[in-house]
Parts: C-alpha cells; sequence; structure tokens
C-alpha cells in the first residue's frame, strides 16, 4: 500500500476541477437546477482525479475529457473541504496535464457525499 502524504504546499483555498460526466448529476425538480451526485467522488482505488485551479483553466480541464463525444459539466470542490473530512491532496502531474492531481483517502458515503455537497458549479451541465 502506497504511503501518501499531503501536499501542504497546496493552498485549502485551491480550487480542485472534477470533470462531472452526465450520470453524475442530478436535476433538482423544483429549482429546475443541477446537483453533483456523490458518485462523482467515488473511485475504487481511493484516489479521485482532479485538475489544481492555478496551474489549467475550466476550458482546458474539460478538453482533456478522454471521451470527447460525452459532453462533461466542470464542478470543483476546494482543497479545505477535502481535508476536512480526511482527504489528502497529492500532486500527479502527467505529459498532457501538469495540473493533475488527486483526492486520496478512504472514501466512505459521508466522504462522497460531503464532496458532492460541497462542490460548485464551474461549467454547469447544459
Amino acid at each position: 500500500m502506497t504511503l501518501y502524504i499531503d501536499d501542504t504546499t497546496i493552498p485549502n483555498s485551491e480550487d480542485l476541477y472534477r470533470r462531472i460526466h452526465p450520470s453524475q448529476w442530478k436535476l433538482v425538480e423544483n429549482t429546475h437546477t443541477f446537483r453533483v451526485t456523490s458518485a462523482a467522488f467515488k473511485d475504487h482505488r481511493c484516489q479521485i482525479s482532479v485538475d489544481l485551479s492555478s496551474l489549467t483553466t475550466p476550458q482546458d480541464a474539460l478538453a482533456r475529457a478522454s471521451q470527447k463525444e460525452i459532453k462533461y459539466a466542470l464542478a470543483a470542490v476546494t482543497a479545505g473541504d477535502a481535508r476536512q473530512i480526511e482527504q489528502k491532496i497529492i500532486r500527479d502531474p502527467a505529459p498532457n496535464d501538469p495540473a493533475h492531481a488527486l483526492i486520496v483517502g478512504q472514501q466512505p458515503p459521508h466522504v462522497s457525499k460531503a464532496l458532492a455537497q460541497a462542490a460548485k458549479w464551474i461549467i454547469p451541465p447544459t
């Protein structure tokens, strides 16, 4: 098991961009708005892929989606939101994505739900 150490050079105020698949948002009937579901913040490896907002733009973060035919939306949580529920933020740059990072930690239902509730739309569903 890999030991991950929280990268404290990433400030709590840093937005962590997360691409949101259409299956991971839900229409809120009474407001006619969309909300992020907890499914957007679950990963079987306990490593949620995000981009550091200070190193990319929302448009570039969306453009890196692996499935170009799917109309993703973009949401963000702050590093502080993740740390408040005992998650770590790890830089994980890739050749085509220097802004790539991970939210790492156990993801029982209350963690995924808290991240979904903290998420704000950067580029909402259309």
